[in-house]
């Protein structure tokens, strides 16, 4: 996947990259959240990533929590779509993306 970004960032490296990253929101019976912290991070952030192409966003959620966390997921519902102007950001590479989460 991160091929794939990379040569979409290069080839157009002027127009915000539209990138759909799903996140899960999980939480257990009692209704703690499940989060994650990567190694030498300080933040703690919900799961997910990139959509893949040919890829639903149920195939990505799964894919994701069941790598990061090795939890399989059966069941998801669509909570809420973050989007806009106030979300682009600096990539690595320098490009600019406009996330979809």
């Amino acid at each position: 996947m991160i091929d794939y970004r990379k040569s979409l960032h290069d080839a157009a490296p002027d127009i915000p990259l539209i990138e759909i990253s799903p996140l899960a929101l999980l939480t257990d019976p009692q209704g703690n959240l499940l989060l994650l912290r990567d190694q030498g991070e300080i933040y703690w952030h919900l799961i997910g990533g990139w959509l893949s192409p040919n890829e639903t966003i149920r195939e990505c959620l799964q894919r994701n929590v069941l790598s990061n966390c090795s939890i399989l997921l059966e069941e998801c519902s669509l909570l809420k779509v973050f989007s806009g102007e106030d979300l682009i950001y600096l990539a690595e590479d320098s490009a600019r993306v406009a996330p979809i989460y």
